[in-house]
């Protein structure tokens, strides 16, 4: 649901004529300044910081506890 919601949010929806049934283009500055208000704007941040649902490797804990024994065996070499 989480990709369903995120490929929603990032779909633009064009505009139609409504007698040729055409899609309407967005000119180059138009298309400048959607990318230059993006980083304020709420969707924005919202995609940037919504946790994925994608496959993690390293795990909070794990890589806390690495970083602990690396420290422990750096501090016993010196």
């Amino acid at each position: 649901m989480n990709r369903k919601r995120r490929a929603l949010r990032r779909s633009k929806t064009l505009g139609h004529d409504s007698e040729s049934q055409t899609a309407t283009r967005l000119s180059r500055l138009a298309r400048f300044m959607r990318k230059l208000k993006a980083p304020f704007t709420r969707e924005f941040w919202l995609d940037r910081f919504e946790p994925s649902d994608d496959e993690i490797l390293v795990d909070n804990r794990v890589l806390c506890y690495s970083y602990l024994e690396v420290g422990l065996i750096e501090t016993i070499a010196s």
